[in-house]
């Protein structure tokens, strides 16, 4: 299934700055520099539109990726804040959509750069309300990079 599994934890947050600093006096949690990342394609509820996401992940594994609310889809504050998925990396995210859709589990949002998959959410209802995160491992190498900051992260990158 995954060749890590579940390396993060994604929290929808009302403002990355208030909780970055909350996460870090509460937990002692340092986090990577925010980044607003593009992404080209998220397809979602039949339409496909670019998407800016303001995020950042915790230095200190177990991850925690906190996520700025913004729209009404999957990123959207109509979600609640907390908890919003599990993430995991896979190796072949198309072959692990269609392998979920066999058992009947659907996706949420899938998110693309043209017919490169950049990571997709797996409907809430299937794990009682938490979305499961697929993110394909072509990514890791520039998200790792930013993560341990000695470098900015580039989802397209591979």
């Amino acid at each position: 299934m995954t060749e890590a599994p579940y390396f993060h934890v994604g929290i929808l947050v009302p403002d990355l700055d208030e909780a970055i600093a909350r996460f870090h006096d509460v937990l002692g949690l340092d986090f990577a520099e925010p980044s607003r990342s593009t992404i080209p394609q998220l397809d979602e509820s039949g339409i496909s539109h670019e998407w800016e996401v303001h995020v950042t992940y915790s230095i200190q594994a177990p991850h925690l990726e906190l996520i700025e609310a913004a729209g009404d889809g999957v990123y959207g504050a109509q979600n609640g804040f907390g908890v919003h998925h599990i993430g995991g990396w896979i190796a072949d995210a198309p072959a692990f959509i269609d392998h979920l859709a066999a058992l009947g589990v659907g996706t949420e949002a899938v998110m693309r750069n043209g017919d490169t998959n950049l990571g997709a959410y797996f409907d809430p209802a299937t794990l009682y309300g938490v979305r499961f995160e697929a993110v394909p491992t072509l990514i890791r190498a520039g998200w790792e990079s930013w993560v341990t900051g000695s470098g900015d992260f580039d989802p397209i990158a591979a």
